[in-house]
């Protein structure tokens, strides 16, 4: 008679940390930042070091930019309705400024449109690894043109560099 193969349990339970506590302003602790943000604001809002302004640049297709055009406007108004009411998904935010305490611009310093085409033609590629690469390397051929331009001073980003040769 053929013995089936035991099959063995395994031995060792998933172990379960409970979340860290994070400090946000007036030193007071919550684990979610969400929460935490919404009611005190960030850790360093105080010191000197807290940002007084914001500058951010934008890269992509037209679609893309126009998408985070209607984002970008959203993100400075408070959000009290959740998709479908699922609060503990999608939490009330008061809008960025209220958050973390500094304004959000109402455009970038930058926007370099992507061909949209172009782009397409390197998400197509067969081979996944060549598919990434080409994509990415798409963005950061945009990025290296971006830190040419003179704004580069005023919005203070380190960009990647590739190395060249």
């Amino acid at each position: 008679m053929v013995r089936r193969k035991e099959r063995r349990r395994l031995s060792n339970p998933a172990i379960v940390f409970d979340e860290p506590d994070l400090e946000f302003r007036y030193s007071q602790h919550l684990q979610d930042p969400r929460d935490g943000l919404s009611l005190f604001g960030p850790y360093d809002t105080d010191d000197s070091s807290h940002r007084a302004t914001l500058s951010y640049i934008v890269v992509g297709t037209p679609e893309g930019i126009a998408s985070f055009n209607i984002w970008s406007g959203m993100m400075k108004a408070p959000v009290s309705s959740a998709p479908r009411n699922n609060i503990r998904l999608w939490p009330p935010f008061p809008g960025f400024g209220a958050a973390f305490n500094i304004p959000w611009p109402e455009r970038p310093i930058v926007t370099f449109t992507l061909d949209r085409e172009k782009l397409l033609e390197a998400s197509r590629l067969r081979d996944p690894f060549q598919r990434a690469h080409a994509v990415v390397q798409y963005y950061i051929s945009a990025l290296e043109k971006v830190q040419q331009r003179d704004e580069r001073s005023a919005w203070g980003l380190c960009l990647y560099r590739t190395k060249s040769g």
